[in-house]
């Protein structure tokens, strides 16, 4: 009796298991090439995060981006300028539940040193972040090693806030 409970408590984990990619696939966002993403997300927002990393005197980072409505980014970060900019959703729906992750995430290349003064220059950019009433907050990161030194290391920068920059002919939103 007790393998055959076994055997048929195995059975159904093993079907389970086998539906499970298909069960997840299905909770996970449409790439992005389908979607349009939020009108609240396109259009220019400005604003600066605080570098954390220690090895950086500078101890703030100036952000401009452009967003389009095909998720298109376009703008500098430091004093690199973005180069085939993309935004994508950064998490599902299960993602959302546990709290896990940001909704978007910008990455690029760049093009220029991040900080110009210090000569410090990565390839990559990530920036993950949230759109939490009305402003894109989040951090930012590079390409780079986890170890030797400041010519190689991660760039990192944190509470980034972005906020919409005022259209021409338009009054900035009061804060």
């Amino acid at each position: 009796m007790g393998r055959r409970l076994a055997a048929s408590i195995s059975r159904r984990i093993s079907g389970w298991l086998r539906k499970l990619p298909r069960r997840v696939l299905r909770s996970l966002p449409l790439p992005d090439a389908r979607r349009r993403f939020p009108a609240e997300l396109v259009g220019h927002w400005m604003g600066a995060a605080c570098i954390v990393v220690a090895w950086c005197s500078e101890r703030e980072l100036s952000i401009s981006v452009s967003i389009g409505p095909d998720g298109g980014v376009d703008g500098t970060v430091g004093d690199s300028t973005l180069l085939g900019g993309r935004l994508r959703r950064n998490r599902g729906p299960i993602g959302r539940k546990m709290n896990l992750a940001t909704d978007y995430l910008i990455t690029a290349e760049l093009d220029g040193c991040i900080v110009e003064k210090e000569n410090i220059r990565r390839h990559r950019l990530y920036m993950p972040f949230n759109l939490r009433e009305g402003v894109i907050c989040g951090g930012v990161s590079t390409s780079g090693a986890k170890h030797n030194g400041k010519q190689s290391m991660r760039f990192s920068a944190a509470r980034m806030q972005l906020r919409r920059a005022a259209e021409e002919g338009r009054a900035p939103a009061a804060e």
